[in-house]
């Protein structure tokens, strides 16, 4: 199922939905901190800037072999890295989750749209749950 919305601030509300249904899965998260275009609201273009130093700190005494910012593991049951997933993943040029060897959700470079392929059922909760918290979430066909 595709879900797209009209605005950042409802994309955001759609993620935190979707968020909270990859932590209850234990859903392995991660982002690419890269951006196609510069992020033009100050808070979030600070959150990324945040991000991006939180991404080399990780990183710090590991194998440098890939840059920090590609693949930026995020634990959703962290409050950094939750606030990283549902202000950033629509801003960045990809963030996917997996479970069960499976590719569940992801963002490619499109701010307004995300892929999530999990049960209709819990798909339909999620967007539920976000339309509650105030979203305007559309379904588009898969």
């Amino acid at each position: 199922m595709y879900i797209t919305t009209d605005s950042h601030g409802d994309m955001e509300i759609v993620l935190a939905a979707v968020g909270e249904y990859l932590l209850r899965i234990h859903a392995e998260v991660w982002i690419d901190l890269f951006v196609d275009e510069q992020i033009s609201e100050p808070c979030t273009a600070s959150l990324f800037e945040k991000a991006r130093q939180e991404a080399e700190r990780r990183q710090a005494g590991a194998s440098k072999k890939k840059s920090p910012y590609k693949a930026f593991d995020l634990d959703l049951s962290q409050g950094l890295d939750r606030e990283i997933f549902t202000r950033l993943s629509s801003w960045t040029i990809a963030s996917e989750a997996c479970s069960n060897n499976r590719i569940v959700f992801s963002t490619i470079e499109n701010q307004l749209l995300i892929s999530l392929n999990i049960p209709e059922v819990d798909a339909e909760a999620v967007l539920a749950t976000a339309r509650r918290n105030g979203a305007a979430a559309h379904t588009a066909v898969r």
